[in-house]
């Protein structure tokens, strides 16, 4: 959906460690998903 003229779209395929390193997540974390957020393209 979009709501204050902002978007989200799911991603669940990126460099798992990277992304745990990036966000200095302990090691029985693990990142499942990613929603980024922005304004939509019309």
């Amino acid at each position: 959906g979009v709501s204050l003229d902002l978007a989200t779209v799911p991603i669940g395929a990126f460099d798992d460690p990277r992304v745990a390193r990036t966000l200095d997540l302990d090691e029985n974390t693990r990142p499942l998903y990613l929603l980024p957020v922005g304004h939509a393209k019309e």
